[in-house]
């Protein structure tokens, strides 16, 4: 997994967030993030930060403080995957 440096990027929520559990009890909250660019960011949050995300809405405007990283894996299929996750460690909601 490459980490790359903390950066800043700020956008819309573009569905609800998704709180979910690993097998071993931590939270992890999956969101995609429109960017005003109108880049969309597939983004993570874990723990605390996981549960307190998880209860905003869709349409959501946000300023998340983090790193990206890039994750690698094989399919079933056996074929090579990756993507850029941004790995939320800090955010500030911004009124609508």
């Amino acid at each position: 997994m490459k980490i790359n440096r903390m950066e800043t990027i700020e956008g819309f929520l573009q569905y609800d967030p998704e709180l979910r559990f690993t097998p071993g009890g931590h939270a992890v909250c999956r969101m995609y993030l429109i960017l005003n660019t109108g880049e969309v960011r597939y983004c993570d949050a874990w723990r605390e930060l996981a549960e307190s995300l998880a209860q905003f809405n869709r349409g959501e405007r946000f300023v998340f403080s983090g790193q990206t990283k890039t994750q690698s894996w094989t399919g079933r299929d056996g074929v090579e995957h990756s993507r850029d996750v941004f790995e939320v460690r800090s955010f500030t909601h911004l009124s609508p």
